[in-house]
């Protein structure tokens, strides 16, 4: 199926080429040392990673705006200019960091990305970085790919999950995406993926950001059942 309100996002033909038609592609960053991001983390976050390895967290839980601001900048000063120089007509959104912690509470469940734009005019991206190599041990992301291209949802907080149920049919379908330290993945927020559970004895910690096309607004989804109809707020 030919994915709708396509426009090229890498200035490579053939990362074009593989994220127009699965939904992910994986690229290099050069020069990037993960061992400088994860002193950066240190530095900043208490308790960092030892505090969240009995779970998946998130830094959205981080309440100082302080530390997200010194967070976000110092990522953006590192990193941005690498993935910018390989974007056409994208921008790069905040960055955060999300740590997988160890065993069967750091499962990320079978999902799509919220919405974050007119996903009937663009589409929007997740840009993925390892700390440390991501493999099937350590509960990498898996992708079905082409999912990309079903049929458009609304995606936010308080919106019920569409395919979060199907777990079971889905499985078949998934695919593990190895990433090497040094590595990036981008994939179409509308992907369906998941991450199983990390059966190593150390927590995996990747940045995350969003690219967007330049001209899209960011836009939030946020949905409430109200005498049992469901009405969106952007």
């Amino acid at each position: 199926m030919e994915p709708t309100n396509w426009a090229n996002v890498f200035q490579n033909e053939g990362l074009n080429n593989t994220l127009k038609k699965d939904g992910i592609v994986k690229f290099e960053l050069p020069d990037f040392d993960p061992m400088h991001y994860n002193q950066i983390l240190h530095d900043l976050v208490i308790g960092y990673p030892n505090a969240f390895e009995k779970r998946f967290y998130g830094s959205v839980e981080i309440a100082e705006m302080d530390v997200k601001r010194k967070i976000h900048e110092n990522f953006q000063e590192l990193i941005s200019p690498n993935i910018e120089n390989q974007l056409i007509n994208h921008k790069l959104l905040s960055y955060f960091f999300l740590v997988k912690g160890i065993g069967e509470k750091s499962i990320l469940h079978l999902h799509q990305d919220w919405s974050i734009i007119d996903e009937r005019q663009f589409r929007a991206y997740n840009l993925w970085i390892p700390l440390c190599n991501s493999t099937t041990k350590n509960g990498t992301l898996y992708a079905i790919k082409g999912s990309h291209n079903f049929p458009l949802n609304i995606r936010g907080a308080g919106i019920p999950s569409k395919y979060g149920g199907c777990f079971s049919e889905a499985k078949k379908y998934l695919e593990p995406i190895k990433v090497k330290a040094g590595e990036a993945l981008l994939f179409d927020s509308r992907l369906l993926h998941y991450s199983p559970q990390n059966n190593t004895k150390k927590s995996r910690t990747a940045i995350i950001n969003n690219v967007i096309p330049s001209n899209a607004a960011n836009m939030c989804f946020h949905g409430n059942l109200v005498k049992n109809k469901l009405e969106i707020n952007s």
